[in-house]
């Protein structure tokens, strides 16, 4: 699944894509296509973020890419009690971006344009990708299990 500023790309939707299809098709454009390498040879914009999903462990593709300098791999496991139900699947995915890129860099670049310190910022996260934007934020909330 891409990531891009026009919406989100992806194959068939099984895991993560498909999560994201049930709670947003009505605000997010989606764009199946055969191939998402083929679309990022191809790409006419720039890619945000693209997630790796799958019912089998990652860690072996997670190792690889991380060998990559300039990526930020991220792996959540949505298994047992952290079970998607919103799906109703178990699976795991890989979150990466570049590596200065990640929900704490977003939120302080939002902070300085919207002129806001730290100590004006609650920020509230579900999982592992959320760890630098709780660190940009004086008041953190982390929800033990989000449907």
């Amino acid at each position: 699944m891409l990531i891009q500023k026009t919406g989100i790309i992806t194959t068939k939707p099984l895991y993560m894509d498909l999560r994201n299809f049930v709670l947003f098709h009505n605000s997010i454009k989606f764009e199946i296509v055969d191939s998402i390498l083929d679309t990022i040879k191809n790409k006419k914009e720039d890619i945000f973020k693209l997630i790796v999903s799958s019912p089998f462990h990652l860690g072996k593709v997670k190792s690889d890419l991380e060998e990559m300098s300039f990526l930020s791999v991220t792996h959540i496991t949505k298994t047992g009690m952290y079970k998607d139900n919103v799906i109703d699947k178990e699976y795991e995915y890989l979150d990466i971006s570049s590596i200065n890129v990640n929900k704490g860099s977003s939120l302080e670049t939002l902070a300085n344009y919207l002129n806001l310190k730290k100590d004006d910022i609650l920020s509230i996260g579900d999982n592992l990708n959320d760890i630098e934007m709780f660190k940009a934020s004086n008041i953190s909330v982390a929800i033990r299990k989000f449907t």
